[in-house]
């Protein structure tokens, strides 16, 4: 009986086996740039944006303040919680713990060196004191040095580590309600679009744990 010939899988054009020589040789000429999204924080057990939101509207309510349907909570957490909002917000992302997913970790291992990070979290910076890796932190409104001859990760939306004590959170910006999001990206000169849109002229951009359709992905885009 004659053996029947095996059916040779065929690589789609834009296929990820196909785009990783090339991005291993972008990678190798320091000309990648990766931009993370709550999807890596989602794979380390930390909620997503949504389910931010969502725990957010009960430390809200557990105040005794009602949250309408069609209002931003992160919103009325401003006023309600006044200096406080980043230490509640920071609760409300670590308070269940985490665990370091293999997508972070090999974000953290890849090499590439010029990295947007939208979340809040400290994951990436974790994995690369735990690794030894050389790295700095770059917050909205500083200078991105694209020639670092280190990992350098800018934070566009803030940064709360998991370890800050509430007078450093206080001092802290993040962008989480709607009207965050618009303030931020109606300015395009501002500097921290300007570092966006760097990255975006400079180098091949990867998305990484980012829906192409959420708001944020519409804003950079406008």
């Amino acid at each position: 009986m004659k053996k029947k010939k095996q059916k040779t899988k065929r690589l789609q054009p834009f296929s990820i086996e196909r785009q990783i020589p090339w991005l291993e040789e972008f990678n190798r000429r320091d000309q990648l740039s990766i931009f993370v999204g709550a999807g890596i924080s989602a794979s380390c057990g930390l909620p997503d944006w949504d389910a931010l939101k969502n725990k957010l509207k009960l430390e809200v309510e557990s105040q005794g303040v009602v949250v309408p349907p069609n209002d931003d909570a992160a919103n009325i957490a401003r006023r309600v919680f006044g200096s406080k909002f980043n230490a509640v917000v920071a609760d409300c992302l670590y308070r269940e713990g985490l665990s370091i997913s293999k997508s972070a970790l090999a974000i953290a291992n890849s090499g590439v060196r010029s990295i947007v990070c939208f979340n809040f979290d400290d994951v990436l910076e974790e994995i690369y004191q735990s690794e030894c890796i050389k790295h700095s932190v770059v917050l909205s409104g500083e200078r991105f040095n694209l020639n670092n001859d280190h990992v350098t990760i800018f934070h566009p939306h803030g940064y709360l580590g998991r370890f800050d004590s509430e007078d450093e959170y206080a001092v802290g910006n993040v962008v989480l309600s709607k009207s965050d999001y618009e303030n931020l990206y109606e300015d395009h000169y501002c500097l921290t679009n300007l570092i966006q849109l760097s990255m975006l002229l400079t180098k091949t951009v990867l998305f990484v744990g980012m829906s192409m359709t959420d708001q944020l992905i519409d804003s950079i885009s406008k």
